[in-house]
């Protein structure tokens, strides 16, 4: 049995991380074509009076595949006063943030689950495949995510209003 593994020049495991690769790579373009097509529809369908385009700019944002790389058009709002890029505001991506809410989300759960934001980072690490943020980056996601998960539980847990009226005296 060993001489035909050693004769074909793979183990399972190789063809696995192989074929993963292709899987996550495949993801990858796919992903970036739905994003320049709904930029470009967003381009079409846009106010041409207010937003003015000024030019297109390259993204780079982690996602639960790897880092994906995209371009994305930018334009300048006559009416803010301001430079915006309709797919981030269409798709909910904040400006200047470099990870997907899903890589935000998992890296929370590595950090409460675990021991550690180190091993979280850890864990993230492995599971792209390469460095992808700091443990203290991990750990700020962490403590946001705390601090709104505490303001919804105070809102939750906010006590009736007492009703105020007028007291009157009851009959006899």
């Amino acid at each position: 049995m060993i001489e035909i593994r050693d004769g074909i020049g793979i183990s399972f495991e190789d063809l696995e991380s192989v074929v993963w690769k292709s899987v996550l790579a495949s993801h990858q373009e796919a992903l970036k074509a739905v994003l320049e097509t709904l930029d470009q529809a967003l381009a079409l369908a846009r106010d041409t009076k207010r937003y003015i385009l000024k030019e297109r700019r390259p993204r780079e944002l982690v996602t639960q595949a790897g880092v994906l790389r995209f371009e994305r058009r930018y334009y300048w709002d006559q009416e803010e006063a301001a430079w915006v890029s309709l797919l981030d505001e269409a798709l909910g991506i904040e400006e200047r943030k470099r990870a997907s809410e899903a890589v935000r989300a998992r890296a929370v759960e590595a950090a409460v689950g675990g021991r550690s934001y180190r091993g979280a980072e850890g864990e993230l690490e492995r599971q792209a495949g390469q460095a992808v943020f700091s443990h203290e980056a991990i750990r700020q996601w962490t403590l946001r995510a705390g601090d709104v998960l505490e303001r919804q539980t105070e809102t939750q847990q906010a006590p009736p209003e007492k009703r105020r009226g007028p007291v009157t005296a009851m009959p006899r």
